[in-house]
């Protein structure tokens, strides 16, 4: 589905529905990176972030949430960034402006559902060695941004995929409008 036509998630959650007979979990995992410094950003680039990474994430939390409120209970996992809890070192201020949000809203969810069992987290992982990240810079800026983390390396999406795997379990079942930081140790 493209998540940021309205259209399209409601039927691509329906879809989901219809197969599996309910929804529990919403990771919203899709998002884009740009580079661009804001005097050079166009406005499309900005609209194109700022409408995949937020509102593509916006238009899937109410979606899910509809179905967790008929259901009542869900959980829905957030991916931010280290970019949402302070600022970049590669990626625009389009990108940092859309992984904070994406905080905001998770907190803003987490508080306004916690009554009706629907949990909402986050996870903010630093640089993953992602097809995305691979794909913007070059092997040599990876190696400094590795060199550069207290750890010395850049995180494996299998690292990021365990604290979401544990956000969505039974033992966080307390857990709710956090945002766990995998980034180690970077800030």
């Amino acid at each position: 589905m493209d998540i940021r036509d309205e259209a399209s998630v409601a039927r691509g959650f329906a879809q989901v529905v219809q197969e599996n007979g309910r929804l529990d979990l919403l990771v919203n995992n899709a998002s884009i990176v740009s580079q661009s410094r804001i005097e050079d950003c166009p406005l499309q680039e900005w609209c194109d972030v700022i409408e995949t990474n937020l509102t593509g994430t916006f238009l899937c939390c109410r979606e899910a949430v509809r179905h967790f409120l008929r259901a009542g209970s869900g959980s829905i996992i957030c991916i931010s960034s280290i970019a949402g809890r302070g600022s970049s070192l590669t990626a625009s201020e389009a990108y940092t402006c859309s992984k904070h949000a994406v905080i905001g809203l998770t907190k803003q969810l987490a508080r306004r559902y916690a009554s009706s069992k629907i949990r909402v987290n986050c996870v903010a992982p630093s640089q993953t060695l992602t097809a995305m990240l691979r794909g913007s810079l070059p092997p040599d800026r990876l190696s400094q941004i590795a060199s550069a983390n207290p750890m010395g390396r850049l995180a494996e999406p299998s690292e990021v995929a365990a604290a979401v795997a544990f956000l969505a379990s039974p033992e966080a079942s307390y857990i709710n409008a956090a945002v766990i930081d995998v980034n180690g140790g970077a800030w």
